[in-house]
C-alpha cells in the first residue's frame, strides 16, 4: 500500500505549480525553435505591443550560449514534478535535501525575477508564458519555503515561526509588488485603453 503524507495538498500544489510551469516552459521552448525555423512564424502569445513573446524570444536575455532560458524552466519543473510526486506518495526526503531544495528555489526565483524586471523595464513587453512561469515560481518558492519553515529543516527556529505564521501574506504583497510595477511601467498603454 502507497504511504500518502499528511502534506498531501501540498505536494499536490507543487505538482500542479510544476506542470503549469512545465507547460509554459515548453510552449516557449517550442515557439522559440519554431521562429529559428521560420523567423516569419506568427506566434499566437503575441497579442498587442505589451503582451507578445515575440519580442521577449528575439531579445538577447532570452538565450544563454544560444540555448533557449525555457529550455531551463523545462527540466526545473520536470524535476519539481518528479520531486513532488516522490513526496505524495510517501518519500521521506532528508532535512539537508530540503535545504538544498531551498536554495534551488531561492536560485529560481532570483533568475524569474531577473527575467521579469528585464522583461518589463528593458523590452517592454509581458511575455504570456514568461509571466506563468514567474508566478509559478513564486509560489514552488514560498511554498517550499513555508514547508521548510514548518517542518524546521532551515535551522533558523525564529525566522522558521515568523515565515510560517506570515507566509500567505508574504505572498500576497509580493505578487501585489509584481502587479503594481506592470501597472505603473506600463500605465501610458493601459490609459490608452480607457
Amino acid at each position: 500500500m502507497v504511504m500518502i503524507t499528511k502534506y498531501k495538498y501540498v505536494w499536490l500544489v507543487l505538482l500542479t505549480l510544476g506542470l503549469i510551469g512545465f507547460w509554459a516552459s515548453l510552449s516557449l521552448t517550442v515557439d522559440y525553435y519554431r521562429l529559428l525555423e521560420n523567423p516569419s512564424y506568427e506566434l499566437a502569445c503575441d497579442i498587442n505591443p505589451i503582451v507578445s513573446c515575440g519580442s521577449v524570444m528575439e531579445s538577447q536575455y532570452a538565450k544563454v550560449f544560444g540555448v533557449p532560458l525555457s529550455l531551463g524552466g523545462v527540466i526545473a519543473f520536470g524535476s519539481l514534478m518528479l520531486f513532488s510526486l516522490g513526496a505524495f506518495f510517501g518519500i521521506k526526503y532528508k532535512p539537508w535535501i530540503w535545504r538544498a531544495a531551498q536554495l534551488a528555489v531561492i536560485a529560481g526565483l532570483l533568475i524569474a525575477h531577473y527575467l521579469f524586471f528585464v522583461s518589463v523595464t528593458i523590452l517592454g513587453s509581458i511575455c504570456p508564458w514568461c509571466f506563468t512561469v514567474w508566478i509559478s515560481t513564486l509560489g514552488v518558492a514560498w511554498i517550499v519555503t513555508w514547508y521548510n519553515a514548518k517542518s524546521g529543516n532551515l535551522a533558523l527556529p525564529k525566522t522558521e515561526k515568523w515565515l510560517a505564521k506570515n507566509h500567505a501574506a508574504l505572498f500576497v504583497w509580493w505578487l501585489a509588488v509584481l502587479l503594481i510595477i506592470i501597472l505603473i511601467q506600463f500605465r501610458d498603454y493601459w490609459r490608452s485603453l480607457v
